[in-house]
């Protein structure tokens, strides 16, 4: 009987450091091309004010002349496989070790409240990463339990952009802000998936902020070709003041 005993307990001491160096963050975490979750966005709350997309094409036609950024001028060239923890905020002041200042546009700035590791709050993933993500750059959250939020100075009229789950491919609960800070709407089951899925809102109400989250806490929330502003009507476009 002591025997049988001495064994479990000593089984149950090999098991425990497996629990307790559990990958939390994605910079941790060996690349594996990941799945994708079949889903349907559900709206929350009161929508009659807001309008939301699954097609880029679409919400362009709708919002000309927004603001694109595509994330792609890190300090890591093309082809270089980066998987790199950056510092919050990520804006147009940079982030240390993943954009130079001015390399991001100015309006929006990336943060990933609950994150784990200070300096490397977001992470920068490049396509040859090998996580199955679409070629060029990412970026968003490196925490699985934290979320990926974005700030908008001034307040827009509208957002859209590809949202990426690279390792569950599970889907994501997008909320949006105020400028008082109070959330106004919200969709769940937002698709995601490691090549991407477009998401985008207009609203009557000027977005302050969003945030992502996978609500599993299994999967971190990045964001490619991230468009933004006041619609721009296209016959405005081209006008030239002198």
């Amino acid at each position: 009987m002591n025997r049988t005993l001495i064994v479990v307990a000593a089984i149950l001491v090999l098991a425990l450091p497996c629990v307790a160096v559990a990958e939390s963050e994605l910079t941790l975490t060996p690349p594996t091309p990941g799945g994708f979750v079949p889903s349907v966005a559900q709206t929350v709350g009161n929508t009659e004010a807001e309008t939301y997309y699954v097609d880029r094409a679409t919400f362009q036609t709708a919002n000309p002349g927004l603001a694109l950024e595509d994330f792609e001028t890190p300090l890591w060239p093309p082809g270089s496989a980066a998987l790199e923890g950056c510092p919050e905020p990520a804006d147009a002041n940079g982030s240390a070790g993943c954009y130079d200042p001015g390399e991001l546009l100015a309006g929006f700035s990336m943060t990933s409240p609950g994150a784990g590791t200070p300096g490397a709050e977001l992470v920068l993933i490049e396509g040859a990463a090998g996580f199955g993500t679409p070629s060029g750059v990412v970026l968003g959250s490196n925490t699985f339990t934290a979320i990926t939020r974005i700030d908008f100075d001034p307040p827009v009229a509208a957002i859209g952009f590809d949202i990426i789950t690279v390792l569950t491919g599970n889907p994501v609960t997008i909320n949006l802000y105020d400028a008082a800070g109070t959330p106004f709407a919200s969709q769940t089951s937002v698709p995601g998936g490691a090549a991407g899925s477009f998401w985008g809102v207009d609203s009557d109400t000027p977005i302050a902020a969003i945030e992502i989250s996978d609500d599993t806490g299994a999967d971190v929330e990045l964001l490619d070709d991230m468009e933004f502003g006041d619609p721009i009507p296209v016959e405005l476009q081209s006008i030239t003041i002198e």
